[in-house]
């Protein structure tokens, strides 16, 4: 039977076909071998440095990362890495360089109870690796601490390392980005022998340490990411500002509460502007000495409302100004008991006269209380936390309706 020249002509153009696809997917995917054929373990080969885009939505790992909450909503917020935060990225990490391509924008998730406050962040990052594609997403707390994760792909050493996530946990959220640093060997982005002692897996396979050489540095770039994005002071004190929905704030106002007191609090519910300036003109009329020249802010009180079992709070905003000014956040109960103060704009406060020494005063009123009855003679600190609890004093009593 003769063959037409239709079908002479398919197989030749099958095969083409082929292995153009074959020279197409190897060195993209797998790249086991440089320009020069020669085998390559290096992380910043393209295969391995550059971005791959994520699956559209990851809200529904939620429940993964967060088994023990009942969560109904997640909040997306973008994440664009300029960079300004490129540099401080490296500066975190104490490397000279990072991949251009390994950072851009990207998605943080935020599931939020139903007051829509934030009880942690997931992230989720991609990164070629010996088997094709790793996706590596992580859970953080409010303090920006690692606190679980999970791995997809094809890589058969993935089941491995889910087995050992008790015990890599605990390394995890115990180390700081400088120490996870020194547990990768960048030129091969596997663990070095500092990794596979602190991660208690020297007996582990070639494979698992270099999938979790992709973890660690993935969970660096997650972390240092989240820190520069959400944990700037100055974001903290403009918290206060009514807005109940804002992500970003209301994160801020509940990393600026102690976790003790965190793991209590229900729902944040700032102090509106005319309320406030209700109560600064109340107190102004009093003519206390004390309070004349104590500067009541529009937006510097937030009531913290509590779950069942905890106590009531406020949180309190007060500028001090001495040629420059700073700003301290107070915790204050209903019997007008500190239990924290501390500065907001910390990062840049020039620690000298006389700031040292207001810091140092303020923190020494922790566990008194900010009396209100008038005393004969008061420090410059104590008179500070008067003010403070004329203020909430004043706040309660509107509270209750009188």
């Amino acid at each position: 039977m003769s063959i037409g020249f239709d079908e002479r002509v398919k197989w030749p153009r099958m095969a083409i076909a082929l292995l153009g696809l074959h020279l197409l997917v190897l060195p993209t995917v797998l790249a086991v071998q440089d320009s020069t054929g020669v085998s390559s373990d290096r992380y910043d080969r393209p295969s391995r440095s550059t971005p791959f885009c994520s699956i559209t939505q990851f809200n529904d790992r939620a429940e993964d990362l967060f088994p023990e909450l009942t969560i109904d909503t997640v909040v997306e917020d973008t994440l664009v890495v300029t960079s300004a935060m490129r540099s401080r990225i490296k500066e975190y990490l104490k490397v000279d360089s990072i991949p251009y391509d390994i950072l851009g924008k990207h998605i943080m998730y935020f599931p939020v109870t139903d007051t829509k406050l934030p009880v942690g962040l997931m992230h989720f990052r991609k990164m070629a690796g010996k088997y094709g594609l790793v996706t590596v997403g992580w859970r953080l707390d409010l303090d920006f601490n690692l606190v679980d994760f999970v791995i997809d792909g094809r890589d058969p050493a993935i089941d491995d390392v889910m087995e050992m996530k008790e015990q890599l946990n605990l390394a995890f959220n115990g180390a700081d980005l400088l120490t996870m640093r020194m547990w990768v060997d960048l030129g091969k982005l596997s663990l070095n022998q500092a990794g596979q002692q602190a991660l208690q897996v020297e007996q582990s396979a070639e494979d698992v340490h270099d999938l979790l050489g992709i973890v660690v540095y993935l969970a660096g770039l997650t972390r240092s990411s989240a820190l520069i994005q959400y944990s700037n002071t100055q974001d903290a004190h403009n918290a206060s500002r009514e807005d109940p929905v804002d992500l970003q704030k209301r994160l801020m106002m509940l990393m600026s509460i102690p976790a003790s007191l965190r793991k209590g609090v229900r729902d944040l519910k700032p102090v509106s502007n005319s309320r406030m300036a209700s109560v600064c003109k109340v107190l102004k009329s009093t003519r206390i000495p004390e309070i004349m020249e104590f500067k009541c802010r529009a937006d510097g009180a937030t009531r913290v409302l509590v779950k069942p079992g905890h106590s009531p709070f406020w949180l309190v905003d007060t500028q001090v100004t001495e040629d420059e000014s700073i700003v301290l956040r107070w915790i204050v109960n209903d019997a007008f008991e500190i239990l924290h103060v501390e500065p907001l704009f910390s990062d840049v406060i020039p620690f000298d006269d006389p700031w040292e020494s207001l810091l140092e005063g303020v923190r020494k009123q922790v566990g008194s209380t900010a009396k209100v009855d008038g005393e004969q003679c008061s420090s410059g600190t104590e008179v500070l936390a008067k003010q403070v609890g004329m203020l909430c004093r004043q706040l309660l009593l509107v509270d209750r309706g009188h």
